[in-house]
């Protein structure tokens, strides 16, 4: 045998134990799986949502109230030409409107049959990516696209040109 394929005889000697420790660790390890108490399983109505089944209300477990709407304010609605919840914008129903956020970003959720999409009419450059339309004053952009057809962009362009004319038109000159 060559010198480069002996082992010294230390370590010759663990690796001849590594197995049979090895085995006997997992033996111990399944036994005291084994032995460990068995959970509860939850009640048939704890799997269920909160506020369905009589349980909760028995229980005294109160449903959790809906979110706050969020405000759409006058403001909010004036740089929009007057645009309000139902109103159409090039075919889309708005369905929710908030603003101006935060960051001062104005928020349409709006949606046209099966699809539908949030638009975000923000202030100029606060956002770190390209606008796909922009005003004067603000940048317009798309997200959360839900389109089960696969056609709504044509729409979604033609309502983001809407709301830019929209737009343009309220921003001082």
């Amino acid at each position: 045998m060559s010198a480069a394929l002996e082992l010294e005889p230390e370590v010759a000697g663990w690796r001849r134990l590594l197995a049979p420790l090895t085995i006997a660790a997992l033996a111990l390890a399944t036994l005291a799986i084994d032995r460990l108490p068995a959970l509860p399983s939850p009640p048939a109505d704890a799997l269920a949502p909160a506020g369905v089944g009589e349980a909760d209300a028995d229980a005294g477990i109160e449903a959790a109230p809906a979110p706050e709407p969020r405000p759409y304010t006058a403001e909010a609605r004036a740089l929009l030409g007057g645009l309000s919840i139902d109103d159409e914008l090039a075919g889309w129903r708005v369905t929710a409107a908030a603003g101006p956020l935060v960051d001062g970003s104005i928020e349409l959720s709006l949606q046209r049959g099966e699809a539908g999409f949030t638009a975000v009419v923000a202030p100029k450059g606060s956002r770190p990516y390209n606008a796909p339309i922009s005003t004067r004053e603000h940048d317009l952009f798309y997200n959360g696209v839900d389109d089960p057809r696969g056609d709504a962009m044509t729409a979604v362009t033609a309502a983001l040109g809407e709301l830019q004319r929209r737009v343009e038109a309220s921003e001082p000159e």
